[in-house]
């Protein structure tokens, strides 16, 4: 007695001519992923501007010399 199994079927590829459509289909983006990148963009554009503003250039005064007493009327 000898038992045969039946063949398995085979799934459509992306590129077979399925019944639904001819064209290959792109797979759809995980929006947990598009979330992680714009997160991760933002946070070293966000570190590249702090640390030109500390190291670039001159270092500017917080404040200058105030104005005399006598011309700030109160």
């Amino acid at each position: 007695m000898a038992h045969t199994q039946a063949p398995l079927p085979v799934p459509p590829t992306l590129l077979s001519s399925g019944p639904m459509s001819f064209r290959p289909r792109r797979p759809r983006r995980d929006p947990f992923f598009l979330l992680i990148i714009t997160v991760t963009i933002g946070m070293a554009v966000t570190l590249f501007y702090q640390v030109q503003i500390y190291y670039g250039g001159d270092a500017s005064p917080l404040a200058g010399q105030g104005p005399d007493d006598r011309s700030v009327g109160g």
